[in-house]
C-alpha cells in the first residue's frame, strides 16, 4: 500500500506516481482517509512538495505505526511522520539537490547508495527506538527501527535510487515467508 502525504492532489504526479511506477503497487490511500481503511500490509509513505507540511497537523492518523508489525518505508515527509509518531522532533534544515550519503550503520536497504536527491525543509532529530543508518553533511538521511522492519529516508529514491524501492519490496516479501 502506498500512502500519499500530498495536500494538493497535483503533487501526487511528482511524489506518488513515480513510486507506483517503480513498485507496481496499485493500492494508494491518501493520509486523510487512513481512518477509513484497514492497514495490514507493507506500506510506503510518500513524500510531498517542499512547501507542503499539512500532514503535520494530522499525525494522529499515523498512530497505528506504533503497533504496526509490517514493513514501513517513510520517504521525506514519511520519515518526518515516523519520527514524530515515535517521539522525535523536527529540525529546520533545507536540502535541495544531490547530496553525498555517508553510511553510519551498515544496512542492506542502502547498499550502493552514495548520492541521493533531496528536497526538504525539515530534517529530524533521532527518535527513541531508532538508529541512524545514513547521513549527509547537514542531516540524518536514513533511520531504522531497532526492532521493527521500519525505515525512514529523507531523500527521494524515486528520483535517483529506484533500486532502494525494489529492495524494500523484497524485504517485505521475505518477511511474509
Amino acid at each position: 500500500m502506498i500512502i500519499s502525504t500530498c495536500h494538493e492532489r497535483l503533487s501526487e504526479e511528482e511524489f506518488v506516481k513515480p513510486i507506483v511506477a517503480i513498485t507496481k503497487e496499485r493500492k494508494i490511500v491518501h493520509y486523510l482517509e487512513l481512518d477509513k481503511v484497514k492497514v495490514d500490509e507493507l506500506i510506503i509513505i510518500c513524500g510531498t512538495a517542499l512547501a507542503d507540511d499539512e500532514y503535520l497537523k494530522h499525525l494522529g492518523l499515523f498512530r497505528f505505526l506504533k503497533d504496526f508489525k509490517h514493513p514501513v518505508l517513510g520517504i521525506c515527509s514519511g520519515m518526518q511522520i515516523i519520527a514524530m509518531v515515535f517521539g522525535g522532533k523536527l529540525a529546520r534544515k533545507t536540502e535541495i539537490g544531490m547530496v553525498k550519503v555517508k553510511h553510519s550503520h551498515r544496512d542492506r536497504l542502502l547498499e550502493g547508495i552514495g548520492e541521493a536527491y533531496c528536497l526538504h525543509n525539515n530534517s529530524i532529530l533521532l527518535p527513541p527506538g531508532f538508529i541512524e543508518i545514513a547521513k549527509s553533511e547537514d542531516c540524518i538521511q536514513a533511520i531504522k527501527h531497532k526492532e521493527k522492519p521500519m525505515y525512514g529516508i529523507m531523500f527521494h529514491p524515486e528520483v535517483r535510487n529506484p533500486e532502494l524501492l525494489d529492495r524494500f519490496i523484497k524485504l517485505g516479501l521475505n518477511l511474509k515467508q
